[in-house]
Formats: structure tokens, C-alpha cells, sequence
């Protein structure tokens, strides 16, 4: 038995849409197969081809190949777009795999779950799979369930710090998850998860209701800070963005002055209409914007002109040697030149020990985050910490 799962990324279809894609896979894995084959379409985005009298593996393998080469990489013309199909294959093999139909179609899907995953395209069903498969699947489960305040999903904040006064006037929200009984997941981890299991918008839904959360807890300890949370290109361009976002700020009466949206420089590659519109939204609702990870990317500084951002967040990775290497200086001094010169504030990511500090500050660096000041911590851990840090600039200020 073979499955096929086709996938399409980033891309919406609508039902009609779907519709046709479904119906032109079938047309074209009907001409390839034999004529004792059959095929099965198990829901929209798989399929299962029973393939009887096949005399070793090698010919599951081969008939395999024979499907992605088909199938993978087809440029599709789809709502006037072109899009490309990835397929994924997963095979099992009557008696090794399984001793019914049932069993040995959960081991071609385990299979082709395991293809997917590894970026191979095609598996032919082992025993190790299952244990893997359910690892995944208790991971996938759990991420699920933590949208809905279950689990230790959560925004911790990282303070970033006004180069002039050394005062806290910010921070930035990162994504933080500690699995129950096992050790902290990575944030990149998380992400990838959410975009396999198409949560994203969820996702996004509840990272603006835990960020308006954040910002209301913050007012009512007295502090107004700015609170900056990172979006995608991909949200950019969801039409509904903008519209959760104000529901989840206003049942809280919360502005939305008091948010800041970072945008990774490679989100901004293509300085399209559609990408203006977007930014406009945002602004019309009063959010600031900054462009996160600057230096990193290929999106070149012309966009800093045409763009409505407020500030340049540069990359950790021009800030770690930046009292020794003479590259990085360079490098620094002029995105903070031509930043200043547009208007615009610049922000260190990455400051780390006093001395870099000193030299950015030098530099006219106007704000910094780093360890120097505090890693990402939880809520209450950071109200802690900005009372204590607030307290101490002042008597220092006093002396």
C-alpha cells in the first residue's frame, strides 16, 4: 500500500479551488497505475494506491519514485497563481508491515508522516517510525492544547533600555514553552510545529491576547512601556490580522499605541503594494513598527526610505565583537548614520558586557537589549526586576 500526500505552502484555497487540485491529482495518479491497481482518495489531501503483486520493496521504492516524480515540484495553475506541489510518499508491504488492511494502512501513513518530515519525500515503513511518530504526535498534541492556557506556553520579556538614561522603556515579547516534565523547547521549534500543523492563525490570536494581556498588567502597575512582538510576512498579508488584533486589545481597553510589531528584514524582501497596505493597516490602528534582524537580510536599506518604520532593530551578530572588529563597526556606524538620517531610532540586540555598551552609546546607539541588562523573563519576574532596576537608576541619578 502507497499513500500520497500532496502539500501546497502558504497559500488559502478556496473550496472550488481545492476542489479541481483534488480532481487533477486523481486524473494524473489514474494514468500511472496499472491496471490491477486501485486508488483510493482517503480525504482531501491524501491518497492511497493498493499495489498487489509487487515482488520486493525495490518496486514499492521504485513505484514511489515514479509517484513524486509526477507529482513533486508541479508548478499548478491555481486562482490565476502558480504554485508548486511537494508530495510526500509512505509505503507498507503485506505480510511485513501489517496482516490486514486496516494495520497496513497505518503504517503507510505513519510512513509517509515520517517522509514529510525528514524532507526525503519517500519512507518505506519501519518499526523505529512508531515510536518517533509518537513522540511527534504527544508534541503536536500538547502544542494544541496550550492556545487554550493548559499548558506553559507563554511571553516572557526582554527590557530594552534607553542608551541616554539607562532607563527601561520597553520590551520585547519572546515565545517561550517548558513542556510538561521535560525541558524547554525552542522557540524555531514551536514555530515550525505551528506552520506543519497550520495553526498560525490561532497561534497569532492568542499571541494578541496574551500581548494585550501583558500591556494591561503593565498599566496597572503604572508603567505604560512599549511591548514589541514579532509577525511574519505571512501574517502581513492575512486580511483578518488586523481586526484580532483590535478585538483582543480592546476587550482589555488597552491601546494599541503601546504595541510594537517587528517585522524580520527578509519578511520585507519584496517591497510590494500589498506590503505597504499592510504596514498602513497596522499604523491606522496606532501600532508602531520596527524592522527586527537588520543587516541579516537582502532587502538593502532603500526600503528604510519607503517604508513606514520607526525603528532599526541591528542584528546580535554585528554587536558581539563590536569593541574589536573593525567590520562590524563599519557596519554599525552606518545603519545608524542613515537611520538617523531617515528619522528613524535604532535599537542593539545582543548588548552584552558595559564595554559595548559604551561604544554604542558612542556611536549614538539609541537603545539596547541584551544580557547586560536581563535575559527574557516570565511577567512577574520582569515587574520584579523593572521596580528594582527603576529604583537603583534613580539613586544613582541622585548621587
Amino acid at each position: 500500500m502507497l499513500m500520497v500526500h500532496p502539500d501546497t505552502a502558504f497559500y488559502r484555497l478556496s473550496l472550488e479551488s481545492a476542489t479541481r487540485l483534488k480532481q487533477s491529482i486523481t486524473q494524473q495518479l489514474h494514468g500511472i497505475k496499472r491496471q490491477q491497481d486501485r486508488l483510493y482518495s482517503i480525504n482531501p489531501t491524501d491518497w492511497l494506491l493498493v499495489l498487489p503483486g509487487l515482488r520486493s520493496s525495490a518496486t514499492l521504492t521504485m513505484a514511489m519514485i515514479r509517484v513524486q516524480q509526477l507529482l513533486d515540484a508541479r508548478l499548478l495553475h491555481i486562482d490565476g497563481m502558480m504554485l508548486k506541489l511537494s508530495v510526500s510518499c509512505g509505503a507498507a508491504q503485506h505480510p511485513e508491515n501489517g496482516e490486514d488492511a486496516l494495520h497496513l494502512v497505518q503504517s503507510a501513513q505513519i510512513a509517509a508522516l515520517y517522509a514529510k518530515r525528514n524532507g526525503d519525500g519517500i519512507a518505506l515503513y519501519d518499526s523505529e517510525m512508531e515510536e518517533v511518530d509518537e513522540q511527534l504526535k504527544r508534541f503536536e498534541d500538547e502544542l494544541k492544547s496550550a492556545f487554550s492556557g493548559e499548558s506553559t506556553l507563554n511571553l516572557f520579556l526582554q527590557p530594552q533600555i534607553d542608551a541616554k538614561i539607562r532607563r527601561c522603556v520597553g520590551a520585547e515579547a519572546l515565545l517561550r514553552w517548558h513542556r510538561k516534565h521535560e525541558q524547554w523547547v525552542p522557540p524555531l521549534e514551536i514555530l515550525a510545529a505551528i506552520g506543519r500543523l497550520g495553526l498560525r492563525q490561532r497561534f497569532n490570536r492568542w499571541l494578541f491576547q496574551t500581548a494585550a494581556k501583558i500591556c494591561h498588567r503593565l498599566r496597572n502597575e503604572g508603567t505604560d512601556l512599549l511591548v514589541s512582538i514579532n509577525l511574519t510576512a505571512h501574517d502581513l498579508l492575512d486580511p483578518e490580522m488586523p481586526e484580532l488584533l483590535a478585538q483582543s486589545f480592546g476587550v482589555l481597553q488597552v491601546p494599541l499605541s503601546l504595541l510594537r510589531v517587528e517585522i524580520t528584514e527578509s519578511s520585507v524582501i519584496e517591497n510590494t503594494q500589498d506590503v505597504k497596505d499592510a504596514f498602513q493597516r497596522l499604523i491606522n490602528l496606532g501600532i508602531s513598527l520596527s524592522i527586527d534582524d537588520f543587516g541579516t537580510g537582502f532587502s538593502g536599506m532603500a526600503n528604510l526610505k519607503s517604508l513606514p518604520f520607526k525603528e532599526v532593530k541591528i542584528d546580535q551578530s554585528f554587536i558581539r565583537n563590536i569593541t574589536t572588529s573593525s567590520r562590524d563597526q563599519e557596519i554599525t556606524a552606518s545603519i545608524i548614520d542613515l537611520s538617523h538620517r531617515l528619522g528613524l531610532q535604532v535599537l542593539a540586540e545582543g548588548v552584552e558586557n558595559e564595554d559595548a555598551a559604551s561604544y554604542l552609546e558612542m556611536m549614538g546607539c539609541d537603545f539596547f537589549q541584551g544580557y547586560l541588562f536581563s535575559p527574557a523573563m516570565a511577567l512577574e519576574e520582569f515587574i520584579v526586576w523593572h521596580k528594582e532596576y527603576e529604583e537603583a537608576q534613580q539613586l544613582s541619578a541622585l548621587r
